[in-house]
């Protein structure tokens, strides 16, 4: 073969035919360089402007080693928060064997700081945040400000709480998201739990109030009458809300359900035998706060009657003196079981006009039985804790029961 060719006259095709052969067995690498100003930005590549898909971030550099290699035709498009999109850049099928560049020039958006600024009456509440209600976080203590630059910025929705010793929790707030390059300020005036004086503005009633068993506490229907907040004062100063669960009316009575019953005491047992005339009672509770204090009150006396106004039957008429703020408290036998509810007064005036004196001891309990009747139509999901039934002296059962009975606030 070989001298054949050389015996050739003309070698010039065959050196031709050798020569291209020679060429298309050579590679090329080519690049793709793909950058925007300023760097960090998304880019987003497809084949038709519809298909854009996310590709990486800039600087990016890409290489294809071939024969005769070349970039097909695409769209481009960068984006990059605080900046405008980029428009959508086509490059044609580049020439073979040639690099590409891809580069824009982004335009910065202008930017605005909105400032959040949270307060308390008074100062120094810790502040809980969160997206819902039921994930209340700790967020530092009012005052407190905050600041956030962006293009269009706003602040998102969320939930707030303020809690500080000595003061009611607040009412959880919602905060809707902010209209944008807007300032958001929430103020909040907490109201004292427990003064020297406790100021009537601040709340519609106080009585007092003691766990049933169950999570469940007892008060009287007027003491939380068209009141929304229901706060149960502990012995040790703080509080936790409770909800209605029963509002009877006709017998003045309401039951309550604390919502962190694992804070509540022990509960005081309620008295299955009825009370007959004579027999010891006594109550404990929170008269006229802002006058006398705030810490409880123990009164004593004797039943008087076994039945209330005209002979009703729902009702012990009892001795034992009480004054506004003892509404709701339990009425107590030697033995420390509740055998009733104070509930109210004569009306003295009523009284002076009708017999002309003033009435004497002349109070009102609700028997304990109309109580027993409406905790047995609750849920008892809880295993209750009470205290001990004993006879004992009137100061060991106060010592006994004391820390079992609550001051109510509403308003």
């Amino acid at each position: 073969m070989i001298n054949n060719i050389a015996r050739s006259t003309n070698l010039f095709p065959l050196l031709y035919f050798v020569t291209a052969l020679s060429i298309m067995g050579c590679q090329s690498t080519i690049k793709v360089h793909i950058t925007s100003d300023p760097l960090g930005a998304n880019i987003y590549y497809g084949t038709t402007p519809s298909d854009l898909k996310y590709a990486g971030t800039t600087p990016k550099e890409e290489s294809f080693t071939g024969y005769q290699p070349y970039w097909l035709p695409g769209y481009y498009q960068f984006k990059k928060e605080g900046f405008l999109d980029s428009e959508i850049i086509y490059k044609e099928q580049s020439p073979v064997n040639t690099d590409r560049l891809v580069w824009t020039q982004l335009i910065q958006l202008p930017s605005t700081t909105i400032k959040c600024y949270i307060a308390s009456d008074p100062f120094g509440a810790n502040i809980y945040y969160g997206t819902t209600p039921s994930d209340l976080k700790y967020a530092g203590t009012t005052p407190k400000e905050e600041s956030f630059t962006g293009y269009q910025p706003s602040w998102a929705p969320g939930y707030y709480q303020f809690k500080k010793e000595g003061f009611l929790d607040s009412k959880i707030i919602f905060k809707e998201q902010s209209p944008v390059n807007t300032d958001r300020t929430i103020r909040i005036k907490l109201e004292p739990i427990v003064e020297k004086s406790i100021p009537r503005v601040n709340m519609k009633s106080f009585g007092t109030a003691w766990p049933i068993g169950y999570g469940y506490l007892v008060t009287n229907s007027h003491v939380i009458q068209e009141c929304d907040n229901i706060y149960i004062i502990l012995q040790d100063g703080t509080a936790t809300s409770a909800e209605v669960k029963i509002n009877d009316k006709a017998n003045d009575i309401a039951v309550l359900r604390a919502n962190d019953i694992y804070k509540l005491p022990p509960a005081i047992p309620l008295g299955k035998i009825s009370a007959t005339l004579g027999t010891n009672v006594f109550t404990i509770g929170y008269p006229t706060p802002d006058i006398l204090g705030t810490s409880p009150k123990l009164t004593s006396g004797i039943v008087s009657s076994a039945k209330g106004i005209k002979d009703d039957p729902r009702f012990y008429q009892i001795t034992v003196p009480i004054q506004p703020g003892n509404s709701g408290g339990p009425l107590l036998n030697m033995k420390g079981e509740a055998i009733g509810i104070v509930n109210s007064s004569v009306d003295a005036l009523y009284f002076l006009e009708n017999v002309g004196r003033l009435p004497e001891n002349v109070n009102f309990a609700i028997k304990s039985q109309y109580i027993e009747i409406l905790l047995q139509s609750l849920p008892q999901k809880t295993q209750p804790k009470f205290l001990h039934v004993k006879k004992d002296s009137l100061e060991e059962l106060s010592k006994r029961l004391s820390g079992s009975i609550l001051m109510i606030v509403a308003h």
